[in-house]
């Protein structure tokens, strides 16, 4: 912050009114016994010039403190691109002097969506009644909303507040100082007193400094402390206060962040919010106070100091120094480790303002020499180090590249680490190695002399697991292996050795940074030295064919016949060179033109039997290194486990401090797998017309990692797309045609452009479109879609929220969200908790702009695990240890980009069989095939293996139809129109209108005949293909007996119409004229009968007899000429079919009725 002076002309202009900018709508509004607060927005703010917003007026409440927000213009901006200029007033006419702040928080660290400054003062902490203010934007900016929000905390300002201290054992040197913890600055917040949020612990490496707001002059820190925490929870949406520490004008400290484990004796630090992705790897320590006013206080400064002085001795870190960082403003680089936020923001921020940042140097040689004070004795204690693999939370198989993490600490008092080392080797499955080109080397000498070795001169054997050259007589031998070494590490050369031989001058050593090691000195290279007889150590420079004379010694006891561990250290930049005999420091050798390239390294001995063993190369890290892995000539890890416990790649550390003690050598054992494994699945039916089985086959390869988790999906047609019943715990959008009705978008402009999902607001920090999606039916799943992100910013980014319970609200509610950064190069592992989003992991990936990439996250509710893949590598991995397990929705995200999205898909896990619905709106499968043709489902399945491989994707492609097929419409007997007497005793025919059936269509009809309506006494269900009439031939049949023939269809999903039946037909006796007569067979009206049948004919009879359907005779009418009435009522009959049989001298027929009583 920074006291201006304006022109008067500024002055002046700013005390008028303009009425179109004093127009504010109220959106918060809060008021209890310890504060009150609102806050305010300008909507479409009428610019004063080009580049600035004026403001002035009286504020909606009396207020003690404020902050300022404004939305992401289109096109993003950086923090430090935007200045407000302020200035408050108590009502009486008088103002104080304008001051200066820029942006404290950017839209995507602040739920708010917008840019914020830090919490402002006015002239003391009590109220004031009117705000004078401008913005500073960039030329061409345009704002459409700007934010106040204003605090009234002067309720609980007491200057006679006298603070209690927690303090530490002062027998420890350098003493924690006492300090102030929340319980006695929180005041009457119960939620600062009692936070409910998961506190994430750190290991950080550096300390960032801001400088924050205080009023002109403040008589209570605490109310001070209180005001950030209030802003920070309440106006920036965060879980806590942002700082881990803050001190005051009177040196007290403040704890900041709520920490279970602020006791020196079990010391842990928590993540806090206070710089962006650097919180990960600092503390944050604030200055309360107006740092470009005055000078912060001689006691604020000692204070800082003190904290500093134990927190650095607590690490084993020099607090002079230097470490890698990430960056809040993007990317990674080299920071003092006491630094200013502006130094991990660049160009976002001033802060920590000019005057304090320039204090840094003496803040930093002020710690140390605290330190110092208290380290008398000599630092004889080894410093340590320790290693976790990123990637795999189960156990240590990895199937690509992964990152690995290093913990570096010296000796509390210690003397502060000096050089990390580490080195990767791989396992050939007869020895271990290491891919020179990445500059690291590793021989056991166990076997056979390895062919990266070229022999030169000398007898070089491998005897006893260690390599010799046995010839004394040789003074110069030469055995030589490639090993890349560049300017842009440095080096140690690490081996155990041994001379023996009859020789009175022996000596051996190696060569290093040689540029060609076939040449008698190795062309451009450095030799170490040691002698046995003489007793010393040399170090040599070999240059132009010649080798100098030595340029550095030391006397040193070297035995023969005894082994020794010997180090030796080298440092391109500087060029200094050192060297170690168990671990004990010999000398040391600083070379003014260092050499900056090496090709090999080169064994030498002379007039000595010389014995090297388990020679190795290591380089300088950073905390963090991607560890390379693939069947690829350039990865570090070139080779797979050969078995399953047998591991294939072993990453080992070792660190030395500034007092040259050298720390254990820690290893980390990794089995190595990087085959996909394969899945596959079966049903029992060509078509499903039920609920289901499917069986799958997931299978590892041959001494793999073994299966790891199991997913499918169902998916169903429903005639225009492919979808999934969100119900069941799946969800499929291919996003062809139009945004599907699932679909609610909450904020952002989403359109379905070529059968893609397009968001194209790139104004917009938080766009929100969320569908439903039930998330608790399985443990893990698995939410698979390709993802371009592109636009005209500087700041694009987008992710994907999964377990969501409320996702209309900001952040969702409760949940978790993967989020890419295409300027950073992140990506950022984040969980919700009552709509306030928290920043649990951040690793570096690669998102390039307008590429599109699949994207695959695994989400584990029992465990807390989530994996995210990018193109099927894992890309990362992070853990909740008390995760959410239920969840109802699912939502995109972008800010400030352009997002295109495809392919959504979401899997759950299953076991190995698995049981799948059908026919119901509940079911996995709710639609039938639309034809034959068209499937109208698929069963996919994918898993992954231990290693995190994962399977192609077998698609199961599904014909569905429950419907049965139409029943036929009419059925005729006889082969043409219905017939009602069939002439033969040894056949019968039938025919009938065909079914349909739109899902799998006919397969076949059916037909049967019996001597009772849907009989089958005849003949049994037999098949007739997809024909639609038969003859059935070979029957002996009973004359007079009517015989009625049954109908059914079978779609191709083995499913049957309803059974339809004909009305008849009489098998009759006669082959007389009379069957080729048929005008003269009489006719029976009406059909069916009831009180009277009328028989019809031009014959004489001589008999008409009526019959029942099984041939009983029931009446008997004698000759008869021409037409007959019968009167059925004296009859008594039931309902039912029944026969009139005529005869005379021609022959005889039957003709059936049916009689309804």
């Amino acid at each position: 912050m920074k006291l201006l002076t304006l022109t008067a002309a500024l002055i002046l202009f700013s005390g008028l009114v303009f009425a179109q900018q004093n127009s504010y709508r109220v959106i918060k509004q809060h008021n209890d016994a310890w504060y009150a607060s609102a806050e305010i927005v300008f909507d479409n703010p009428v610019k004063l010039s080009e580049t600035e917003y004026h403001f002035s007026f009286e504020t909606p409440i009396p207020f003690s403190c404020f902050g300022v927000g404004w939305n992401e213009p289109v096109s993003p901006h950086k923090r430090g691109d935007f200045m407000v200029h302020h200035r408050v007033s108590k009502g009486n006419g008088k103002w104080n002097d304008f001051k200066e702040e820029d942006a404290f928080v950017s839209p995507d660290e602040t739920p708010t969506g917008l840019y914020w400054t830090n919490v402002l003062f006015g002239i003391d902490e009590y109220t004031h009644s009117a705000i004078d203010f401008f913005i500073t934007v960039p030329a061409g900016c345009q704002l459409s909303e700007i934010h106040v929000a204003f605090y009234d905390l002067s309720r609980d300002v007491n200057p006679a507040w006298v603070p209690e201290f927690e303090t530490a054992d002062a027998k420890e040197c350098p003493v924690f100082p006492a300090y102030i913890p929340r319980s006695s600055w929180c005041g009457g917040y119960t939620a600062c007193h009692n936070p409910t949020y998961t506190v994430s612990y750190i290991n950080p490496t550096h300390t960032v400094i801001h400088h924050g707001a205080s009023p002109d002059t403040y008589t209570d820190g605490a109310a001070v402390a209180r005001s950030y925490w209030n802003y920070h929870v309440n106006t920036l949406g965060w879980n806590d206060i942002g700082y881990n520490y803050l001190t005051d004008q009177w040196g007290n400290l403040y704890q900041g962040r709520h920490n279970t484990y602020l006791n020196p004796s079990n010391y842990r630090d928590v993540l806090g919010a206070h710089a962006g992705a650097s919180n990960s790897y600092s503390i944050g320590v604030n200055f309360m106070g107006n740092a470009d006013v005055t000078l912060p206080t001689t006691v604020q400064l000692e204070k800082c100091e003190q904290l500093l002085a134990w927190w650095f001795n607590h690490y084993g870190f020099d607090p002079t120094s230097s470490a890698t960082i990430v960056l809040q403003s993007g990317g990674s680089a080299s920071k003092y480790r006491i630094c200013g936020h502006k130094d991990v923001n660049v160009g976002g921020t001033t802060c920590p303002g000019t005057t304090l940042y320039g204090l840094l140097p003496s803040i930093r040689t002020a710690t140390k020499a605290i330190i110092d004070a208290c380290s008398a004795p000599v630092d004889v204690t080894a410093p340590s180090t320790a290693i976790s693999v990123d990637g795999n939370l189960i156990n240590d198989w990895r199937g690509n590249d992964f990152w690995v993490d290093f913990s570096d600490y010296d000796n509390s008092g210690g003397s502060g680490l000096d050089n990390t080392y580490y080195q990767v080797i791989d396992y050939n499955g007869t020895e271990w190695r290491c891919n020179a080109q990445q500059g690291f080397f590793n021989d056991n000498f166990t076997t056979a002399i390895h062919p990266d070795w070229t022999v030169v001169s000398g007898t070089w054997t491998i005897n006893a697991s260690s390599l010799q050259q046995s010839d004394e007589a040789q003074t110069n031998p030469n055995i030589y292996a490639p090993c890349t070494q560049t300017a842009g590490y440095n080096y140690l050369y690490h081996f155990q050795g041994k001379m023996s031989g009859t020789g009175t001058n022996r000596r051996f050593g190696f060569f290093f940074f040689c540029s060609d090691g076939s040449q008698t000195y190795r062309g451009e290279a450095y030799m170490i030295y040691f002698r046995a007889d003489d007793g010393r150590y040399e170090v040599y420079k070999s240059s132009g064919g010649t080798i100098s004379g030595v340029l550095a010694q030391a006397n040193v006891t070297i035995s023969p016949d005894t082994w020794y561990d010997y180090k030796v250290t080298y440092n391109p930049s500087t060029g200094v060179i050192k060297t170690y005999i168990n671990g004990n420091f010999i000398g040391s050798y600083t070379d003014p033109s260092p050499l900056q390239s090496g090709n090999h390294i080169s064994l030498r001995t002379g007039g000595c039997i010389g014995q090297y063993d388990d020679f190795k190369v290591r380089r300088t890290r950073d905390n963090r290194e991607l560890v390379t892995v693939g069947d690829n000539a350039s990865k570090q890890v070139r080779y797979e486990s050969p078995s399953a416990s047998q591991d294939a790649c072993r990453i080992n550390t070792v660190v030395n401090d500034l007092a040259n003690n050298w720390s254990s050598v820690v290893a980390k054992q990794l089995y190595i797998d990087w085959t996909r494994p394969v899945t596959s699945s079966s049903v029992a039916n060509a078509w499903q017309t039920q609920d289901f089985q499917v069986d799958f086959t997931d299978e590892d390869n041959v001494n793999g990692s073994g299966i790891s988790r199991r997913f499918y999906q169902v998916i169903d047609y429903n005639g225009t797309e492919w979808r999934a019943n969100a119900e069941a715990g799946f969800f499929s959008d291919n996003f062809d045609g139009t945004l599907h009705s699932d679909w609610t978008s909450q904020t952002g402009t989403w359109a379905v452009v070529s059968n893609e999902l397009v968001q194209s607001d790139e104004t917009l920090t938080n766009t929100n479109l969320w569908a439903y999606l039930k998330q608790d039916l399985s443990n893990r799943y698995l939410y698979e879609f390709n993802m371009k992100i592109e636009g005209a910013g500087t700041n694009r980014r987008a992710g994907f929220h999964f377990m969501c319970d409320d996702a209309t609200l900001t952040n969702r509610g409760n949940s978790y969200f993967v989020w890419f950064r295409v300027e950073l190069q992140t990506l950022e592992f984040y969980k919700v908790y009552n709509d306030v989003f928290e920043q649990e992991k951040v690793l570096p990936c690669n998102i390039q702009a307008g590429t599109s990439y699949n994207i695959k996250v695994v989400f584990d509710r029992i465990t807390g695990e989530t994996f995210v893949y990018i193109d099927d590598k894992l890309a990362g991995e992070w853990k909740d240890d008390s995760p959410f397990s239920t969840g109802n929705y699912i939502s995109f995200r972008s800010g400030n980009s352009k997002l295109t999205v495809n392919n959504l898909k979401v899997y759950r896990t299953r076991t190995a069989q698995v049981n799948v619905t059908v026919g119901n709106p509940q079911a996995y499968i709710r639609y039938e095939n639309t034809s034959p043709a068209s499937i109208s489902a698929k069963v996919k399945s994918i898993v992954t293996d231990n290693a995190h491989n994962l399977s192609l994707i077998d698609y199961h492609e599904l014909n569905v139809d429950w419907t049965a097929p139409s029943d036929p419409v009419t059925l005729n007997d006889g082969t043409a129109a219905d017939i009602d007497t069939s002439f033969s005793l040894t056949q019968l025919s039938a025919n009938w209108t065909a079914s349909s059936d739109s899902n799998s269509g006919i397969a076949a009809y059916w037909y049967a005949i019996g001597t009772t309506a849907f009989g089958t006494d005849v003949v049994g269900w037999t098949q007739n293909g997809t024909s639609t009439n038969f003859t059935h031939t070979g029957l002996t049949l009973t004359d007079g007996q009517i015989y009625y023939v049954s109908v059914k269809s079978e779609n191709g999903a083995g499913l049957f119409s309803n059974v339809i039946c004909s009305n008849g037909q009489v098998a009759s006796l006669g082959v007389s004229a009379l069957v080729s007569e048929q005008d003269n067979i009489p006719h029976l009206f009406p059909n069916p009968a009831s009180d009277i049948l009328n028989v019809y004919s031009g014959e004489e009879w001589s008999e008409i007899t009526l019959l029942s359907s099984e041939g009983k005779v029931i009446k008997v009418i004698g000759k008869v000429n021409g037409d007959v009435r019968i009167d059925l009522k004296p009859l008594h009959l039931q309902s039912g079919n029944y026969i009139i049989r005529v005869s005379n001298s021609k022959g005889n027929c039957s003709v059936p009725f049916v009689y309804v009583k």
